[in-house]
């Protein structure tokens, strides 16, 4: 199934791409499409799905959105 990948901040460079169209196998979860990123599941993210907070154990649907946002910290 393919699911459009989204980047924002450091992790379109870590990733080297804003936008990733990813073929996943159906069942694939959130933690699954980060991990064919290259990103580790252990990392601390914010994670949208079609606009909407999502977890890792979440499974995906063919024409998700998937938007990755690191977590940051500021003062």
């Amino acid at each position: 199934m393919k699911v459009q990948c989204r980047l924002f901040a450091s992790l379109r460079e870590k990733v080297g791409a804003k936008e990733k169209l990813l073929d996943l196998p159906r069942g694939a979860r959130v933690s699954d499409a980060l991990a064919s990123l290259g990103l580790p599941s252990e990392g601390s993210y914010i994670l949208l799905r079609n606009g909407v907070h999502a977890e890792l154990h979440e499974p995906l649907s063919e024409g998700d959105v998937l938007s990755v946002f690191p977590l940051i910290a500021g003062g």
